[in-house]
């Protein structure tokens, strides 16, 4: 009988042996932080809010009020035909004119204008010579106010404040739109951080598993060599766990080296780089979440994918006022009011007018105008009813499919809380297993097959723990990205758009 023992040293060993040389060692909070100030999709989701900002602002410019001015010269001849036989005269004036154009928001449009000119005028008098008489130069100066007011198309704040307003709800969705982003950017973080946690601990299980092994052999080959009490065939039974060992573990390195690659892709780092990465040694918390009734009350209120909709329908239905007001007969109040006066060059030092005042002149007038057929607003108040109801209909899908996916993913969660227990348990027994098929393989009763079955079945087992236990992490994530807990949970904050 074999009176000689496995060495257990070795069985304490870490996965921190398998990091690569000098590791980055990152918690899975500072891998959030990171990528919430790197990553390149929420960088292009925090310019899509500023484009949207700069369209909030373009529509509320469209109401600034705008200064118009001009001058122009002109200069004209004509004939004037009389019994005496035909004349030529001609005109020469110069006219400035200031003014501002308004509209308010329930329509009023708002133009005061200021204007002055000068001219001369030339007559030939007497037909029967060329010679020509100049009158001038003459001034006049007008002060002129329009007013028109929409009655039907064009008229209220529902209307001139729809693309304001549009603009406004399309901004709210690209900004729920980017929390969303961000969210689903720190589950993929999340996840990818608890896969390469897995992949560096499973590998640390294969370090143990080849160690170990390689004890083994020794020990049964010098138990062979020098005392003859172990066949053969048992050496060559270690050995070839060893063999199998070595080749699990370059499986291993492989697979941590992808995880390291594939975290540091979403934290914007090189595949040299990410390859040095390595997760925290703390294992992932196994959280317990709220009842389903929770969750799903939690995912109505708080759902990305719900209020950018919701912020959807809100831009289609100011799109729909502003369609059909345009779809509407234009009828318009005008009214017009100026005053004016007009000097010549004897009365210009004075400003000399008849009867001590100004000429004035007012105007009320009703416009209307009427598409002949139906016309483009006509469709497009038909295409802006077809947009909304089509808004509505997506936020009532995605709500029944928000409610199936979170009644899913909380299935997924508790099937993984069953899951890590069960593992746990299994882990620890098969543990005990292999312990016990050591100590009789000592003693001689059993043999080297049955001792390395037991040490892979106690391998695997610890294996499934520990997948259990990142499934876990990982369910519970994407469930928390669904219900919008992930930002306020890791408090992220985003960058200023640069």
């Amino acid at each position: 009988m074999q009176r000689w023992s496995f060495s257990l040293a070795l069985v304490g060993m870490t996965a921190s042996f398998a990091l690569p040389t000098r590791a980055e060692t990152i918690s899975a909070r500072q891998a959030v932080a990171r990528a919430a100030a790197r990553n390149p999709s929420v960088k292009a989701a925090m310019h899509d809010v500023d484009a949207a900002e700069q369209a909030v602002a373009a529509a509320r410019e469209a109401l600034t009020p705008s200064l118009f001015m001009g001058v122009n010269g002109s200069y004209a001849e004509r004939f004037s035909a009389s019994a005496q036989g035909v004349t030529r005269n001609s005109s020469r004036s110069l006219n400035g004119e200031v003014g501002v154009r308004a509209t308010t928001s329930v329509g009023t449009s708002i133009e005061v204008a200021a204007s002055n000119g000068v001219s001369w005028s030339t007559s030939n008098i007497n037909v029967a010579t060329t010679d020509s008489v100049t009158f001038g130069p003459n001034y006049a100066a007008e002060l002129s106010a329009t007013v028109r007011q929409p009655v039907l198309a064009g008229a209220g704040e529902d209307v001139v404040l729809a693309p304001t307003r549009q603009a406004e709800s399309n901004r709210k969705a690209t900004q729920i739109q980017r929390d969303e982003v961000a969210s689903g950017v720190v589950r993929d973080v999340l996840q990818a951080y608890w896969e390469l946690w897995y992949a560096e601990r499973a590998l640390g299980v294969q370090l143990q598993a080849l160690a170990l092994a390689k004890q083994q052999h020794r020990e049964a080959r010098s138990s062979a060599d020098t005392l003859g009490t172990v066949a053969e065939t048992d050496v060559l039974r270690f050995d070839m766990e060893v063999a199998s060992a070595n080749e699990t573990l370059a499986q291993a390195r492989a697979t941590r080296a992808a995880r390291a690659v594939a975290l540091g892709r979403l934290l914007s780092m090189k595949p040299a780089a990410s390859m040095k990465l390595a997760a925290d040694a703390e294992a992932p918390e196994a959280q317990r979440l709220p009842a389903l009734s929770v969750l799903l009350r939690q995912a109505e209120s708080a759902s990305y994918e719900l209020k950018s909709l919701d912020a959807q329908i809100d831009a289609a239905r100011h799109g729909l006022n502003a369609a059909e007001d345009s779809n509407q007969p234009q009828l318009d109040f005008v009214l017009g009011l100026s005053m004016g006066g007009v000097w010549t060059s004897s009365t210009i030092t004075s400003l000399t007018l008849p009867g001590g005042r100004p000429a004035f002149a007012a105007s009320l007038g009703l416009e209307l105008e009427l598409p002949l057929g139906p016309g483009v607003a006509s469709a497009q108040a038909s295409q802006a009813r077809s947009q909304l109801s089509a808004a509505q209909a997506r936020y009532d899908a995605q709500a029944e499919a928000l409610a199936a996916d979170v009644a899913a993913l909380a299935i997924d969660v508790e099937q993984a809380e069953a899951a890590l227990a069960l593992t746990e348990k299994s882990a620890q027994l098969s543990r005990r297993l292999a312990e016990a098929e050591r100590q009789r393989y000592a003693l001689g009763t059993t043999t080297p097959q049955e001792v390395v079955r037991a040490q892979q079945t106690a391998r695997e087992a610890e294996l499934r723990r520990l997948r259990a236990r990142v499934d876990h992490a990982v369910a519970v994530t994407s469930l928390e990205h669904r219900t919008a807990r992930l930002i306020p949970q890791f408090a992220v904050e985003l960058p200023e758009t640069p």
